[in-house]
């Protein structure tokens, strides 16, 4: 039994130190594996400001104009239809978004040779300025809301 033994053990040996050699070959010679990096911090959700019931005019702005979640607001608090501004020509009118929705503001009516201007997509947390170049009646809307529409701004001559 243990001639047999030997025998065995002497037929593998050398197959063994040697898969045993090259194993131990193969580790030393390959890097080691870089440490893993931590998760990327997430970025935390955009949260809209409470509504307080007061819109804050954005310094070199004459007129703001708040947007919740479903209205224009003027400075007096009025909505949509009912919210306006009048401001001289070339005087930055500005649009806040402090909703959750985004919101895509665009005129409906310009005076004749203005062109036709759009916020594109104010997500919430961003604003929009616009300086009316031509004197007249201005009405905007958004285009993603059909009931927020109508809202006017009157561009008048500025004092000479």
């Amino acid at each position: 039994m243990m001639k047999q033994s030997l025998t065995t053990a002497a037929s593998y040996g050398p197959r063994a130190a040697l898969l045993a050699a090259a194993v131990f070959h193969a580790c030393a010679e390959s890097e080691p594996e870089a440490p893993p990096t931590p998760e990327q911090p997430r970025t935390p959700p955009v949260v809209a400001p409470p509504d307080t019931g007061r819109v804050e005019i954005p310094l070199g702005s004459v007129a703001n104009f708040d947007i919740i979640d479903d209205a224009f607001v003027d400075e007096e608090g009025d909505h949509n239809e009912e919210a306006n501004a009048s401001v001289k020509v070339g005087q930055m009118v500005t649009w806040t978004q402090n909703g959750n929705k985004i919101h895509r503001v665009e005129f409906s009516a310009v005076p004749n040779t203005v062109e036709h201007a759009d916020s594109r997509d104010l997500r919430p947390g961003r604003t929009w300025e616009y300086r009316p170049p031509l004197p007249g009646k201005y009405v905007f809307f958004c285009r993603y809301h059909e009931y927020m529409m109508d809202v006017v701004i009157e561009v008048v001559e500025e004092d000479s």
